[in-house]
């Protein structure tokens, strides 16, 4: 049975790798993420890379990214954030930047950054972001530095007994000096950086791939706030440790949208943060009230139910084996699969029925369809959040041992097998409540 970084859990129970230091660098608190990734590979289809869903995106365009909104880096901002591509989404006319609707409506528009880390930008005036750069300027003078940095400089070199002992026992080759090398890199990468910009905090998505920059932050007293990208659940090793670490390699603050999240996150005897914030997640009453677009109801007319689906890496194989014998046993259902990890050639391999269609926009046709489909996405709380009925495709046990819980409480069945699936599907439903309540006072957090 698959069991997501269940190794780096067994590590920090069995060792203590919390004492591990280089030059008194704490240096767990982040090669854990490396020990995360590497056991992630081994899930990993390497022969089908070639279909991971990378855009296609030419090189004199990338060039030309690294001068989109150039002059911004020559201001002086209260705020910087940086933020994820894959959390933009485009509904209608409207281009919302999803973790950041607080952020947008609550800050002085010319009192904050936003550092976007891909080519294809929305236009300013239509998300509200009034001052935003490429991320690739930025990315490029680290290269530029990292180059002169590792001449001038010596090669990390240093020797663990206990991290060459859990490489071995585990299987696992983390290359654990290069990884701290680059960490000391980018710390004093970003310590210049901030040094020079001097803002009063920045934001971000996800901890686990800016700790270098939260590092060299925290060095400058500046405040580091992560805003969570969907739900957090207790069975993520990146939100909940079997040790307390050094802090200096978190969040100040992580933003959460449910109370149960931030119970979990306070009661937690290892929480490396100084404070857990309850915010809204404001774009969500706008999903709801969002009307059908006529392109998925061109696709959509003529069945009897129709079900979207948000796929999960690194099951997604197995998501897509599951659902062509679902298709298979009624032809009445259409299936909208949308694009998420991998490119729509990855599928081809799968001989689909007609009623399976491989898609792009998960939120357009997640509002367009009856039903939501998943193995324990964030999209799942969204859609039962505007109404939908939610079911889950229980492989190896995940929907479970993420999202059981909820199973009596919230619009949500666990499918164990196709068959109990297709059940469920004319299974009457009793919406009641949802994850997400965006009725929380707004916090002014990061205006102190």
């Amino acid at each position: 049975m698959l069991d997501l970084n269940s190794k780096v859990v067994e590590i920090e129970k069995k060792y203590n790798v919390q004492n591990l230091k280089f030059n008194e660098l704490s240096i767990w608190s982040f090669l854990r993420k490396s020990y995360q990734l590497e056991e992630e590979k081994g899930l990993i289809l390497t022969s089908n890379q070639v279909h991971v869903n990378y855009d296609n995106i030419p090189l004199t365009k990338k060039i030309a990214n690294i001068f989109f909104g150039f002059r911004g880096w020559f201001n002086k901002y209260d705020y910087i954030c940086f933020f994820n591509i894959k959390k933009k989404i485009v509904l209608g006319n409207e281009y919302l930047e999803i973790p950041l609707s607080n952020l947008i409506s609550k800050l002085d528009s010319n009192s904050i950054l936003y550092v976007d880390q891909h080519p294809r930008h929305y236009p300013k005036e239509s998300s509200g972001l009034r001052k935003c750069s490429s991320l690739s300027f930025l990315l490029l003078i680290k290269v530029i530095y990292t180059f002169f940095y590792k001449i001038i400089s010596p090669r990390v070199n240093f020797e663990s007994k206990l991290l060459s002992q859990i490489n071995d026992t585990y299987k696992i080759q983390v290359d654990y000096r290069e990884a701290v090398s680059n960490f000391i890199i980018e710390s004093k990468f970003y310590y210049f950086y901030l040094k020079i910009y001097s803002p009063r905090g920045i934001f971000f998505q996800d901890y686990s791939i800016n700790q270098p920059l939260i590092y060299a932050a925290k060095k400058l007293s500046i405040k580091t706030v992560e805003i969570s990208h969907g739900i957090i659940y207790q069975e993520m090793p990146q939100y909940f440790f079997q040790k307390k670490l050094n802090s200096d390699f978190f969040p100040n603050c992580i933003c959460v949208y449910t109370k149960n999240e931030k119970k979990m996150l306070d009661s937690s005897i290892n929480n490396n943060y100084d404070a857990v914030e309850l915010i809204q997640r404001e774009f969500l009453p706008f999903l709801k009230g969002i009307q059908k677009t006529s392109e998925a109801n061109n696709i959509l007319f003529g069945y009897r139910n129709t079900i979207s689906v948000s796929t999960q890496f690194p099951v997604e194989d197995e998501v897509a084996l599951f659902i062509k014998k679902c298709a298979l046993i009624d032809d009445s259902i259409g299936w909208f699969i949308s694009i998420r990890h991998f490119r729509s050639s990855y599928y081809d391999k799968f001989n689909f029925p007609s009623n399976i269609y491989i898609v792009n926009n998960c939120y357009d046709y997640m509002i367009n369809t009856n039903i939501h489909a998943s193995v324990y996405s964030t999209c799942i709380a969204e859609a039962n959040y505007i109404g939908k009925k939610v079911i889950l495709i229980n492989i190896h046990n995940l929907s479970k041992k993420y999202l059981g819980k909820y199973e009596n409480n919230l619009d949500i069945f666990i499918a164990n097998t196709p068959s109990e699936f297709i059940e469920y599907v004319d299974t009457e439903s009793f919406h009641t409540k949802s994850f997400y309540n965006c009725n929380h006072e707004n916090n002014n957090f990061f205006l102190d």
